[in-house]
């Protein structure tokens, strides 16, 4: 496996790659790629401690890239899924109603759904997997993914209906897909704010701003509250998940094509929730793959005893 890290920096920063390391630029946005086993991760790494002691950032945005063999492709038992096409507004905006009575009232994690996902039909991309921005459990399938497990027989999913937004009763040709079996993360399993911040919560600070009234500038202070993203109670794992995934062996069902990580990833702010991980077989792979179905991202996944 080849790992690469790609990130986005302002276009102002880019001198510090651009010498030894270029990059390409996407207007006022340089974007530059490295392998996370390379020299200039390390030298990422530096950059960022520096600047974010200073109170400042190096990046707005990365994504991991990780290449297989196809040797490892076929001798791996379970990949992850995620998917690469993103929508809004999300179902709580639409109407979805949710008990967070339910929920951690630390992370947020655990809200149960007590509506049918309602969506606006016009809003979801054409693509066989969707996730809303909400993240959540808000995940649609087409009639062609569910057509392609039927007729296959996969195993370990449900597909419940997606009511519109405009019209009261009316389905929608999508469905939310759930999982029916559930699934421990290993603590090998790399979770964190980003690929150089490992932490799993930030501290409360107060930012000091300025805004113009007349012609003099006033002062006035912003609270930020602290915000947890590792759980205490084992909910929520982090923010974001910053390596493969690693499956604890003893929680695996028996025969199953798909399942769901039992503890969550992510935040719960506004309308936005924590999410499950996502895991299908190699087998369900290779059918997507055969079915020409679009709107998936895998990776591997290990099974490891813990």
């Amino acid at each position: 496996m080849r790992e690469f890290l790609e990130i986005r920096i302002g276009s102002t920063r880019k001198h510090l790659f651009y010498t030894f390391h270029k990059g390409r630029s996407l207007g006022s946005v340089w974007l530059v790629e490295m392998e996370t086993s390379s020299f200039w991760f390390k030298w990422t790494r530096f950059l960022y401690g520096i600047l974010h002691k200073l109170g400042d950032v190096l990046f707005y945005s990365w994504q991991y890239k990780r290449f297989y063999s196809k040797e490892e492709i076929r001798n791996n038992r379970f990949c992850q899924i995620t998917p690469s096409r993103f929508f809004e507004p999300d179902g709580e905006e639409c109407g979805t109603i949710y008990d967070d009575s339910t929920s951690c009232p630390i992370c947020g994690s655990g809200a149960k759904q007590l509506s049918p996902l309602i969506l606006k039909r016009y809003s979801i991309p054409r693509a066989d997997l969707a996730m809303t921005i909400a993240d959540g459990d808000e995940v649609i399938v087409s009639e062609r993914f569910v057509t392609m497990v039927k007729e296959q027989g996969l195993s370990g999913m449900t597909f419940l209906p997606i009511c519109s937004a405009f019209k009261e009763g009316h389905k929608l040709k999508y469905y939310q897909i759930c999982p029916v079996s559930y699934v421990d993360i290993s603590s090998k399993t790399v979770f964190g704010i980003n690929p150089f911040d490992l932490s799993g919560a930030t501290p409360a600070r107060t930012e000091t701003r300025w805004e113009k009234e007349g012609r003099k500038f006033k002062e006035y202070k912003v609270h930020h509250p602290e915000k947890i993203y590792k759980c205490p109670n084992g909910d929520n794992l982090g923010l974001n998940i910053l390596s493969e995934a690693y499956i604890k062996s003893s929680s695996i069902p028996d025969g199953l094509d798909f399942f769901a990580s039992r503890q969550t990833v992510g935040m719960r702010e506004g309308v936005i929730r924590p999410r499950h991980l996502l895991f299908c077989s190699n087998r369900m792979m290779q059918l997507i793959k055969e079915y020409k179905l679009i709107g998936f991202q895998f990776e591997l996944a290990h099974v490891v005893d813990e």
